[in-house]
């Protein structure tokens, strides 16, 4: 791991250039460190890239140059851009710069140069095979000079704001264990539910039967206390008159 006091070594030996602006740091050749603070620019020079742009332009340049591709022309156009950026130092400790990102800024810095081509199909397939001659040999790691791992901690979740005479505590679970319930033998037994209704009589009960059903109110008057007297009256009276006549008439028969 580079540690602080390494990478200033590393500055101060000439492995990195200064910073070419408050806010820029430049790479010395397209390979190897470059160091920052978080956010700032990083670029390549033009001149540690041109041996590589010459090199691809002669691939794609026809014989004397008839197809209007000049590999030293462009050589001088890309040394002539400077410090191309590449991207910006990023929140953390150290990150890869990947060839096609160096790839990416130098052609499009030589998109408009002289020495590309005569017509667009060669300007392109110029510029591609410049592209892929930078990208295959080009890379950097930037390290972040001022990275705090304290300060890149993320955030602790807020937490909920109570109002004022409540509590966030959560509710404690409620017990249904004590609730007695009636067993099969009548008795109530701690930790059970009670039982649905028809578990309380057996099938093919009138209660059972009856359950849920409405029954038509007796309409009759209650019975009269002084009914059965008064009948045993009437049936006694009715023997005795009986008795009488059939005595009145066996005397006139007689």
């Amino acid at each position: 791991m580079v540690t602080t006091a390494a990478l200033a070594a590393m500055f101060t030996c000439g492995l990195f250039t200064g910073s070419a602006s408050a806010s820029t740091v430049l790479a010395q050749g397209c390979t190897g460190s470059v160091v920052g603070n978080m956010g700032d620019q990083v670029a390549v020079q033009g001149k540690d890239v041109s041996e590589l742009v010459r090199s691809a332009a002669a691939d794609e340049e026809a014989l004397l140059g008839l197809n209007g591709v000049s590999p030293d022309e462009l050589a001088k156009e890309v040394t002539a851009e400077g410090a191309m950026t590449v991207t910006r130092v990023p929140s953390v400790q150290s990150a890869p710069i990947s060839g096609e990102a160096v790839a990416l800024a130098v052609t499009r810095a030589l998109r408009n140069a002289n020495g590309l081509g005569w017509d667009q199909t060669t300007r392109g397939k110029t510029l591609e095979a410049i592209g892929e001659e930078i990208a295959g040999n080009c890379g950097l790691t930037v390290f972040a000079a001022n990275f705090s791992s304290v300060a890149a901690a993320p955030a602790a979740p807020a937490q909920p704001t109570a109002v004022p005479g409540t509590s966030t505590e959560p509710a404690p679970s409620r017990d249904y264990g004590n609730i007695p319930a009636t067993g099969h033998n009548g008795a109530a037994q701690p930790g059970q539910y009670p039982p649905a209704p028809e578990s309380a009589a057996p099938a093919g009960s009138a209660d059972v039967q009856n359950a849920g059903n409405a029954s038509e109110l007796d309409r009759q008057p209650p019975a009269n206390p002084l009914r059965l007297p008064v009948v045993l009256a009437g049936i006694a009276f009715a023997g005795a008159s009986v008795a009488l006549v059939r005595a009145w008439v066996l005397r006139k028969v007689s």
